[in-house]
């Protein structure tokens, strides 16, 4: 397996375009913030992020709860490939008890 899932990194075994998609839902928790997403990062330098504002109108979030993107990436054996939460907050959660909030990686050629 090459995603640690103690480190949270995925380390590319063999050489190859991968096809990478991330999606987060916010908790109905998370209050009104300037900018909220997730991001892809290669090797530790952002490639792909989903970034916009959050906000909430008396306990009711009126922007999309979920953030997405994806991208492919050329890598090389060793690679590595990890996901940032990106918020204004200083602290955000995602509704990790649910399905809606994932990642893929996959080796297309």
């Amino acid at each position: 397996n090459e995603y640690d899932t103690s480190t949270y990194i995925f380390t590319a075994k063999e050489d190859g375009i991968y096809q990478v998609y991330v999606q987060i839902e916010a908790s109905g928790s998370l209050s009104v913030a300037t900018s909220f997403g997730v991001s892809i990062l290669h090797n530790g330098a952002r490639v792909a992020t989903a970034n916009f504002a959050n906000i909430g109108v008396l306990g009711i979030t009126v922007t999309p709860p979920f953030r997405n993107t994806t991208t492919l990436l050329q890598l090389s054996a060793g690679d590595t490939l990890q996901f940032n939460l990106d918020s204004s907050l200083l602290s955000a959660s995602i509704n990790g008890n649910t399905t809606n909030s994932f990642f893929t990686i996959q080796q297309i050629r």
